[in-house]
């Protein structure tokens, strides 16, 4: 046999396929903050109004004195990088995501107008209404470390993502991002709900009573 056809079959028998592109990835920076836009007081509405607004009477002939309404929101944005990697292939890498979980507005508290504004009831309603927006802002600071927590290990742990298309590419991370912020979100609102629940008992409400004689 033709010994440079031996030379040309080994030469090129054995070499290796190229290993399939794969999308860059990058560093992403993780920013979360916590709303705490404070509180206000509302002395204008009767008990009737503002017993309307309660989910139920905690126990039967409760008066109504004061109400807390704590209206928590959550948001993000994501700043990606697309690139396209070969024929069908779209790679979207976070570069940065952004997002803010807490109080919509400030806290409303509420207090009937019946109760005298210079009496020793108005003023221990008020500071049993300050403690349940401290529950509030209390849970949105700590819903917001949380958040970033899970914003960071989706960061490092799932992207890139690539898909098919640039915009599919896109809106995979997109949803994922907003999967996160949301069960976050979740977590810390029922948690304050709960909290804000265990502090309005039948016991609790009759403590108050009693502070004033």
């Amino acid at each position: 046999m033709n010994p440079y056809v031996l030379a040309f079959l080994g030469l090129f028998g054995t070499s290796e396929p190229s290993p399939p592109p794969t999308c860059p990835s990058s560093g992403t920076e993780v920013v979360v903050k916590a709303t705490t836009p404070g509180s206000t007081v509302d002395s204008t509405q009767p008990r009737s109004v503002i017993a309307g607004m309660m989910k139920a009477a905690p126990y039967e002939g409760f008066a109504m004195q004061g109400l807390t309404v704590l209206d928590f929101s959550s948001s993000f944005r994501l700043q990606v990088t697309l690139s396209q990697i070969a024929p069908g292939r779209w790679c979207a890498s976070a570069e940065r995501i952004e997002a803010s979980f807490g109080l919509t507005g400030p806290a409303r508290i509420l207090i009937a107008r019946e109760i005298d504004p210079r009496s020793c009831q108005y003023r221990t309603v008020l500071a049993h209404e300050r403690q349940h927006v401290s529950v509030g802002e209390r849970n949105a600071r700590d819903g917001a470390l949380a958040m970033r927590r899970k914003l960071e290990e989706l960061a490092a742990g799932r992207f890139p993502v690539e898909a098919s298309t640039k915009d599919a590419a896109y809106d995979r991370a997109s949803a994922m991002v907003e999967k996160a912020v949301s069960e976050v979100s979740a977590v810390y609102v029922e948690r304050a709900d709960r909290q804000n629940m265990a502090m309005d008992t039948v016991e609790s409400y009759r403590r108050l009573s009693a502070k004033c004689g």
